[in-house]
């Protein structure tokens, strides 16, 4: 607690940035959460256009089990990825976000994940 303070502080500026900061990931995490199993493909297929941020919401959810808002300049390594692996010859400048799309694919994630 600081002296200015009269709140209890448990987790450090550079604790609460690691829980709850959409994950920044390795090469590495990038096959191993982006990746997707076959209940997770065909979800996947089930939202067609809005896919790439389907895969990417769905891989941020693996890794921290939280839904994050994101603008494409922040996801854009872990979106141009997505792209390569799952999406090739797509360009990442032809991606718009589908807000109106999110909440069902948050549910669709959640039905995934009991």
């Amino acid at each position: 607690m600081t002296a200015n303070s009269h709140r209890l502080s448990i987790l450090t500026s550079r604790e609460i940035e690691d829980l709850y900061a959409y994950p920044r990931f390795t090469p590495e995490d990038r096959s191993l959460y982006f990746a997707l199993s076959s209940p997770e493909h065909q979800a996947d297929a089930e939202v067609r256009s809005a896919a790439p941020h389907f895969i990417l919401q769905l891989g941020y959810f693996k890794a921290k089990r939280l839904f994050f808002l994101y603008t494409q300049e922040q996801v854009h390594v872990d979106l141009q990825y997505i792209l390569q692996h799952h999406f090739p010859g797509r360009d990442i400048t032809t991606l718009t976000m589908h807000f109106r799309h999110t909440r069902r694919q948050q549910q669709r994630i959640l039905h995934l994940y009991d």
